[in-house]
């Protein structure tokens, strides 16, 4: 790094006519625009020129670069003025999501961040859109980042989901010396709570009466799941294949998901596999269910098909039934590590 006076030749030829102002040999650009300019390189070796009024502030600022530069910390202006929305798209679209991640991800962004283009200056959900501005602009002005983050028309968990969302932009943008700071961790930005929803368990009698209205193809469903503990995911993706019949167990390894409006197949929360008892009276329920011929003529067939998208893993698959559906075909949790599952077509009235 250096500091040029721009006005002035450094090295001037043998009897150069001087200004009279500044007793100095006059460089083409003399008088124009300010004087004093620092050059030199950041740390990925791309020119770095800016221009100064006097020359101490010049000295100042080559001091600080040069400091910047060797602690690995500059970051040049012109890469904070790509917009937060180029910088989202980069970061979202380059993680290894699972499908129905991608798609909640991507749908924040696209409701709470970015310009709805029918509305300027808003997003799709009515609240402040940020996505057109500067991530430099952000960077250095967290006021704006507090401002949308209040505005936002979502619940507490929701909000804090996109507070974490847009936080991590600009921690890769960070990485990446695009900016030089995050606005969601300085005291101006209050990250939302999180809070933990009342949660009551159905009783016998609930479960009774919920049982008695559904439809007789879903008789054994909410019975079922209260003795072994599925999530509603869950419960919708039982297969025979799941129950021992012998020892009078089920194992649960695999959901239904909304993905675009698309029911898949996908591993259970945290890819928490378990087998877990049926009771007697439950599992004799379920047996009469299945056995039921009657009932079986009114099973609608449905088969299940491998997500388009990310290539899963190679493994087996298997033919199984559900135990509200028949003839199905999901794929193995083996074959869905990658983040692969398994699309229902056409979609079932669960």
């Amino acid at each position: 790094m250096s500091v040029a006076d721009r006005w002035h030749l450094a090295r001037p030829p043998a009897g150069a006519k001087k200004c009279p102002a500044h007793r100095k040999a006059p460089s083409a650009e003399h008088g124009q625009g300010l004087r004093w300019q620092v050059r030199g390189l950041d740390g990925d070796l791309r020119p770095v020129k800016r221009n100064f009024g006097y020359e101490e502030d010049a000295k100042d600022f080559d001091a600080e670069l040069k400091a910047a530069v060797r602690a690995g910390r500059y970051v040049d202006e012109r890469a904070g003025k790509v917009t937060l929305r180029s910088r989202c798209e980069l970061w979202w679209r380059s993680r290894e999501y699972d499908p129905l991640t991608a798609e909640r991800v991507g749908a924040t962004f696209r409701n709470h961040v970015y310009e709805d283009p029918e509305h300027p200056g808003r997003t799709p959900r009515g609240s402040v859109a940020i996505g057109e501005l500067p991530i430099g602009l952000l960077a250095r002005q967290p006021s704006r980042v507090a401002s949308w983050l209040t505005g936002l028309p979502l619940s507490a968990n929701t909000k804090l989901l996109a507070f974490d969302l847009v936080s991590a932009v600009f921690e890769a943008a960070i990485a990446d010396h695009i900016v030089l700071e995050n606005p969601f961790k300085t005291k101006a930005v209050d990250k939302p709570k999180h809070t933990d929803p009342d949660v009551a368990a159905w009783d016998a009698d609930r479960m009774a009466e919920v049982a008695s209205n559904l439809p007789a193809r879903w008789l054994p469903m909410p019975l079922l799941a209260a003795a072994c503990g599925h999530r509603q995911g869950e419960a919708f993706a039982v297969a025979k294949s799941d129950i021992d019949w012998i020892r009078r167990t089920c194992r649960i390894e695999v959901q239904v998901k909304a993905v675009a409006g698309r029911l898949v197949f996908a591993p259970i929360k945290n890819d928490a596999a378990r087998t877990v008892p049926i009771g007697k009276p439950v599992a004799d329920l379920l047996s009469a269910h299945l056995l039921d011929d009657d009932h079986k003529k009114k099973f609608d067939d449905m088969h299940y098909h491998r997500a388009e998208g990310r290539p899963g893993r190679p493994g087996s698959r298997r033919t199984s039934q559900i135990e509200y559906r028949t003839d199905t075909t999901r794929t193995p949790s083996a074959d869905r590590v990658a983040g692969s599952s398994g699309y229902a077509s056409p979609s079932p009235a669960w």
